[in-house]
């Protein structure tokens, strides 16, 4: 699995997340919960576009941001 490092701020990355919802979710669709595990989808009324799924996490990657997790 793929997690966001935990001393990257979501918010400066782009994630947002509604008062009274669990997940954060950028403008491209990919989405974690506070475990910082990413995953995409389509929660609360986000917009997606999933051609840009993988070319956003591969810039994070590359960005040094995501580290990868055992299950």
């Amino acid at each position: 699995m793929l997690k966001i490092k935990d001393d990257v701020d979501l918010k400066e990355l782009g994630f947002e997340k509604e008062d009274d919802d669990f997940i954060y979710q950028d403008d491209v669709g990919l989405c974690c919960q506070d475990d910082r595990i990413i995953y995409f989808g389509n929660i609360s009324g986000f917009h997606i576009d999933q051609d840009n799924h993988l070319d956003r996490l591969y810039d994070l990657i590359q960005a040094g941001l995501v580290e990868k997790v055992e299950e």
